[in-house]
C-alpha cells in the first residue's frame, strides 16, 4: 500500500478534536479523530502499520492509500485522453447572430464586434457537419449564444426542429441552452424554446436598478434592469430553470446579495438560481481590468453568499466535481460557430478570427491553436504535475493558459480548505436535522 498523491488534510474548527481529510481523486470527504489521524500520518511517515483495523479499511476505500501498482497521475492522462477524444458526445456553441441589443460595459466581444446573421449556406453547413457526425454519437448538445441570440429566434428554431430531427432517426440524445441578456424574454418565447428542448437559461442581472442599467445598458443607452425583471416574473411559470448570473466586480461586490433578495422576495426561488459569476480581463490593454476582483476576493465573495441567509437560493456548486477536461475547449468535440461560420474552441476567442480553427463553411484546420488547445496535458505541465489539487483542476482554464493570461488555475487551489470546511458543516447540520424529525415522529 502507499499514500496517494491527493490527500488533504484540515483543521476542523467546529470540533478540535477531528480533522478533515480529503482525496481529490475520489472526492471522498471524511472527519476523523485526532488519534486515527494520527495513526495515519505515521504511516506517511514510517510505514508503521495501522492498528485500526476498520480506519485501515476506510482509508482504502475512500482512496487515501492506495495499490503499489496503481499509478495515478497515468490514470488522470488516460482519462483526460478518453473523455478529450470521445466521439460519442458533440457540443457546439452558436452564435446565431453577433448582432446585439446591449452594450455591456464589460464585453469581451465588444471589439470586434459585427454585425452579422447566420448565411443560409453556413447554417446548411452545420446541419450537415451534424449528420456526418450521428453515427458515432450518444449524445448532442447545442448551447444558443450570441451577440443576442433571441434577435435570431427564426433561426434557432430552423436549425433545432432539424437537430431534433438527425437526433431522433438516430437514436441521440438531445437538449439545449441559451445564454440571453433576457430583455426579449417573454411567455410565447419560452413556450416556442420548450418545443425545441431548450432546458436552461442563462440570463444576466448585475445588481439593483442603477448598477445594472449602468453595467448592461441598450445599444442607445437605455436601461434594460424593469424590463428584464419584469420579464423573469412574468416567465416563472413556463420557463424551466435560469441561472442567473451576477457579473461580480469591484462596481457591485457589496451589492450581489441583492439580487438573491430580489429573487426570493419575488417568489423565483424554484426556478431561477443565482450564482456569482468573475469579470476577467483579457489583457492589459483591457478597459475593465481596474474592475475585476482577483481570486481571493471573489472566492471571499462567493463565501460570504454561501454562509448568508439567502444561502437556500443557490445551486451547491461549491463542492469540487471530478475534471477530466476543464471545459470544452480542452474537447476534440466540442467548437463554437461564429454567425459567419467561424470555428473556434473558446467562446472567449468568438470574433478573433486570428484565433479560428477553421470554418464550418470549408473545413476544421489543424492549426497550432487547435492544438494548443487539445493536445495540453496538465499531468506533464510542471506546474500542475505535482499539485494536490490536479485531479479537480487539470490545468484550469485552458483560454487563459493559451493566451499566457494569469490567474488560469481553479479556485480550489487555494480555496479548497474553506469549501470543505463548508460542506462539512453543512452536512453535520443536516444529519442533526434529520435526527430531530426522526425523534419528532
Amino acid at each position: 500500500m502507499k499514500v496517494s498523491q491527493y490527500n488533504s488534510i484540515y483543521d476542523f474548527p467546529s470540533n478540535p478534536s477531528q480533522k478533515l481529510m480529503f482525496n481529490a481523486k475520489s472526492l471522498a470527504l471524511a472527519l476523523v479523530d485526532c488519534s486515527k489521524v494520527e495513526q495515519y500520518e505515521n504511516y506517511c511517515q514510517t510505514h508503521e502499520e495501522i492498528p485500526d483495523e476498520a480506519f485501515l479499511n476506510d482509508l482504502k476505500t475512500g482512496g487515501f492509500l492506495i495499490d503499489d501498482s496503481i499509478d495515478e497521475k497515468a490514470i488522470l492522462k488516460y482519462e483526460q485522453l478518453c473523455s478529450r477524444y470521445s466521439r460519442s458526445h458533440l457540443s457546439l456553441v452558436i452564435a446565431a447572430t453577433s448582432n446585439c441589443n446591449f452594450r455591456c460595459v464589460y464585453c469581451y466581444e465588444r471589439s470586434v464586434l459585427r454585425a452579422s446573421t447566420m448565411s443560409e449556406a453556413t447554417q446548411e453547413a452545420i446541419v450537415k457537419f451534424v449528420e456526418s457526425e450521428a453515427p458515432h454519437l450518444e449524445s448532442f448538445t447545442v448551447t444558443w449564444y450570441g451577440g443576442e441570440p433571441l434577435l435570431a429566434l427564426d433561426i434557432i428554431e430552423s436549425l433545432s426542429l432539424k437537430f431534433i430531427d438527425i437526433c431522433k432517426k438516430n437514436d441521440i440524445a438531445y437538449g439545449a441552452t441559451i445564454v440571453t441578456n433576457g430583455y426579449l424574454l417573454n411567455c410565447a418565447v419560452v413556450e416556442k424554446l420548450n418545443t425545441l428542448y431548450v432546458n436552461q437559461y442563462q440570463v444576466t442581472l448585475d445588481g439593483r436598478k442603477e448598477i445594472h442599467d449602468c453595467s448592461r445598458p441598450l445599444a442607445n443607452g437605455g436601461g434594460t434592469y424593469d424590463v428584464i425583471t419584469q420579464n423573469l416574473i412574468d416567465v416563472k411559470d413556463v420557463i424551466p430553470s435560469v441561472s442567473l448570473r451576477i457579473n461580480t466586480g469591484r462596481h457591485n461586490v457589496d451589492q450581489v446579495h441583492e439580487i438573491f433578495e430580489w429573487v426570493k422576495d419575488n417568489g423565483l426561488s424554484e426556478k431561477v438560481f443565482p450564482y456569482l459569476g468573475k469579470i476577467t480581463s483579457t489583457g492589459k490593454e483591457d478597459p475593465t481590468t481596474s474592475m475585476c476582483l482577483n481570486t481571493d476576493e471573489f472566492v471571499e465573495a462567493r463565501i460570504k453568499m454561501i454562509n448568508g441567509e439567502t444561502a437556500n437560493l443557490q445551486r451547491n456548486n461549491f463542492y469540487p466535481t471530478p475534471v477530466r477536461c476543464y471545459c470544452g475547449a480542452d474537447s476534440n468535440n466540442v467548437f463554437v460557430i461564429d454567425s459567419d461560420g467561424s470555428l473556434y474552441k473558446c467562446w472567449d476567442d468568438i470574433g478573433h478570427i486570428e484565433r479560428a480553427v477553421g470554418n464550418i463553411n470549408t473545413n476544421i484546420e489543424y492549426n497550432s491553436t487547435l492544438f494548443s488547445y487539445i493536445q495540453y496535458s496538465a499531468v506533464d505541465d510542471p506546474d500542475c504535475s505535482d499539485c494536490a489539487v490536479l485531479p479537480i483542476c487539470m490545468g484550469g482554464c485552458p483560454h487563459r493558459r493559451v493566451q499566457s493570461l494569469p490567474d488560469r488555475c481553479s479556485e480550489f487551489k487555494d480555496h479548497l480548505e474553506e469549501f470543505l470546511l463548508i460542506t462539512a458543516d453543512n452536512v453535520i447540520k443536516a444529519r442533526s436535522k434529520e435526527n430531530e424529525n426522526v425523534q419528532a415522529v
